[in-house]
């Protein structure tokens, strides 16, 4: 990006991207294997970058990674309205004495987003915007650090907080597909529009059910209209009310050492419910009533706890007996019994015991024929 003067970034310019930057191209049609590959880690790349900024020029409001902030996110949430130039520079509200315009800010951007703003230093004389890698100490992008964000995401600085919330959900008693829908959610791995825009794989991050706010994690499963009837009649929806985050990851590590485990369970439950009726609403018909369906949903995770107690028996000496018991044949008869079981589907495997009216093993005999 930085060596335009190179054979191969001319060559592939000249045939992708010749009005615009790497990073605004687009793959193009029947591309080579060369850009495929380029273009598949592209996502990536651009998730690491970080402007910094000098005379704005170069930096789009909307699109671009420049607003620092420690959950990752470099770019400032879009009104809810959706009343705002798409095509904002951040040259467009600094002020010709070099100085954040506040008037300006004031018509586009959040109160939350206009404090770290004003944070960041603009230089005198202004120079150019700077593209540099945010996950090296150098700003040099480096293969390694490109790796671990592809294989962690965009992790938080708590790392103590994280690893108690991963140990909450994987050592929960509950099935499988709970666990996994909560990891994702945590770790912003569900399609959401804000995750989606924050990719630059749309242009709008409003949800997509109510119009109205950015869909985040935090809105679908709590504050869009079809998940919040699941919580206004349970015993949460006062504490989520009063919860000043924006995280699902940090809330739920809340909840989980605040509730006790059966409420845990629970919470965790309507969670679920709240984003199997945000899909359904989106790419199916929409519930008749989504605590009908919240409430099947704490039935499956409480039925599937007394299934794992009667299976998984934690006393491991209990005395387990057969429902049938052998009995002594009269004076004088050989009692023999006989078994069959169909093993791996394909033998099937017979047995026999002799034994006298004493219970003395008199003798045994198996054999297994093919199916």
């Amino acid at each position: 990006m930085h060596s335009g003067d190179t054979l191969l970034y001319r060559v592939l310019k000249a045939r992708y991207f010749k009005n615009s930057d790497f990073v605004g191209a687009w793959r193009g049609f029947d591309p080579s294997f060369t850009w495929r590959s380029i273009w598949g880690a592209k996502a990536l790349l651009i998730e690491g970058l970080q402007w910094r900024v000098g005379d704005g020029k170069n930096i789009r409001v909307w699109h671009d990674n420049w607003l620092p902030d420690p959950n990752g996110y470099g770019t400032p949430n879009p009104p809810a309205n959706g009343l705002h130039d798409s095509d904002l520079l951040v040259s467009d509200i600094i002020n010709e004495n070099n100085s954040w315009n506040v008037t300006e800010m004031e018509l586009y951007l959040q109160q939350e987003d206009i404090e770290k703003i004003l944070e960041i230093p603009l230089v005198t004389p202004m120079g150019q915007d700077i593209l540099y890698w945010k996950h090296t100490s150098n700003g040099t992008f480096s293969v390694k650090s490109a790796y671990w964000l592809g294989m962690l995401g965009r992790t938080s600085t708590n790392t103590a907080v994280v690893d108690s919330l991963w140990k909450h959900i994987w050592n929960m008693d509950g099935p499988p597909k709970i666990k996994h829908f909560l990891w994702r959610a945590c770790s912003s791995s569900l399609a959401v529009n804000m995750e989606l825009f924050q990719r630059h794989t749309i242009e709008n991050g409003s949800c997509q059910c109510c119009q109205t706010y950015c869909e985040t994690v935090h809105h679908a499963l709590f504050f869009c209209p079809s998940s919040r009837r699941i919580w206004e009649n349970s015993s949460f929806w006062e504490d989520i009310q009063a919860a000043c985050v924006d995280s699902f990851a940090t809330y739920l590590s809340r909840m989980a050492r605040k509730l006790s485990q059966h409420d845990w369970g629970v919470f965790t439950a309507l969670a679920w419910a709240a984003w199997t009726c945000r899909n359904k609403e989106i790419f199916e018909a929409p519930p008749d009533d989504p605590r009908c369906l919240a409430a099947g949903f704490v039935k499956y995770l409480m039925d599937y706890k007394l299934y794992s107690v009667r299976v998984h028996c934690s006393g491991g000496n209990m005395d387990i007996r057969s429902a049938s018991c052998w009995k002594k044949p009269q004076r004088g008869i050989v009692k023999i019994n006989v078994d069959a079981a169909v093993l791996y589907g394909k033998e099937v495997g017979l047995g026999v015991v002799a034994r006298d009216d004493q219970g003395s093993l008199l003798f045994t005999g198996e054999n297994g024929i093919p199916v």
